[in-house]
């Protein structure tokens, strides 16, 4: 049987001298094996251990769409491959049930809709497609190939001893540096390329400074998307988003690059010409207006909510509160849909200071504060 490698530690960029950085530093993680191919002009990497050949380049091969999520039930799990023109968007493998369907989807919904990166949803065989039958979008844009034999293998998907580096790949690369890769390079990369933002490096004390300063005023019903939005953002290729907050301009996303450009952000970014660029530093942040507020007619629907129950801390002091999570589970909507409804039932003199969402691992660390608005002052 062939041992396929579908996750792997995978990185791409379009410039040599970065994959042989990138060989060199999977050799001090361990890796024994690593994969290797061009596509457009993007190289994709991937370093694993011990299996044979890459998935994802083997799956690659078999489908002809440019823009494509393919779906493959296999046993008891879903393979999914997903792709954008050159650059690799994902290779997973769910397990074949409703909770891995739901998981899938979740992680594919702006690659797959209309209003994102309109990927083909491609099934091998229907197997996969009656799995995912009632998590399929409308607006989806569906297919349907035959089974891809993961019996047979590829020369290009082999995996190589990483212990024997791409000969060619090195010898341009060395000629190349004396002339353009120490002079254009290194401006293309301070310019397109933003280093990797350290924990420290991302300081909130400016955003808070004007905040505290301008004394905007945020409402429960414009935060209704944050939950959604947090979601689109968790899988991004070659971004990663650190920080979700409030700004006194309305929303902000802080992030980080691996291998991403500026475009390969804001293609995948949902609604991307409402966010604009920022930059401080070397730090990078993109910022958009938050959402109109709702009319809310009545508030007698609104079931009281015990946020404790749900993981949510609740700490009061004199006129503030401050309400915690450390792992908010933004694929189960009942968490985001309780802090909503609590908010709503609260007093209007209560009101949203800050609040903001750091990664944490697979989840959220999310933090709101409000303090009451003392009655007669401005």
């Amino acid at each position: 049987m062939i041992d396929w490698c579908i996750s792997g530690w995978r990185q791409q960029s379009s410039q040599r001298a970065q994959i042989l950085d990138w060989l060199a530093d999977a050799k001090k993680l361990g890796f024994e094996r690593y994969s290797l191919v061009k596509q457009g002009q993007h190289y994709w990497l991937c370093c694993c251990n011990y299996a044979d050949y890459d998935l994802a380049i083997y799956v690659r091969e078999q489908i002809s769409s440019s823009a494509a999520v393919f779906v493959q039930r296999e046993g008891s799990h879903l393979i999914c491959v997903a792709w954008n023109g050159d650059t690799l968007l994902g290779a997973s493998q769910f397990s074949a049930d409703a909770m891995g369907a739901k998981s899938l989807i979740c992680i594919a919904h702006h690659w797959l809709a209309q209003d994102g990166m309109r990927c083909s949803l491609i099934f091998g065989g229907r197997g996969s497609r009656e799995i995912l039958a009632e998590q399929i979008k409308s607006d989806f844009t569906v297919k349907e190939v035959s089974e891809i034999d993961f019996g047979s293998r590829s020369r290009i998907s082999k995996l190589r001893s990483i212990r024997r580096s791409p000969f060619w790949l090195r010898r341009q690369v060395v000629v190349a540096a004396i002339g353009l890769i120490l002079v254009s390079s290194a401006a293309l990369s301070w310019a397109y390329w933003p280093t990797p933002i350290s924990p420290t490096a991302i300081d909130s004390s400016s955003s808070q400074v004007r905040i505290d300063n301008n004394k905007p005023q945020w409402l429960v019903t414009q935060l209704r998307h944050v939950n959604d939005l947090l979601i689109q953002v968790s899988y991004l290729a070659g971004w990663q988003v650190q920080r979700w907050q409030l700004s006194e301009y309305g929303e902000q996303l802080w992030l980080q690059s691996s291998y991403g450009t500026k475009l390969d952000l804001l293609s995948q970014i949902p609604n991307q010409s409402e966010w604009l660029w920022q930059q401080r530093g070397n730090s990078v942040y993109i910022e958009r207006a938050l959402p109109e507020p709702e009319i809310v007619n009545s508030r007698d629907s609104l079931v009281s909510i015990d946020l404790e129950q749900q993981g949510f801390i609740l700490t009061r002091q004199n006129s503030r509160i401050t309400i915690k999570h450390e792992a908010l589970d933004t694929t189960d909507g009942t968490m985001w849909q309780a802090l909503i409804d609590w908010l709503m039932l609260q007093p209007e003199s209560l009101q949203i200071r800050s609040a903001k969402a750091e990664v944490a691992g697979y989840f959220w660390s999310f933090s709101i504060e409000l303090e009451t608005k003392n009655q007669g002052k401005q």
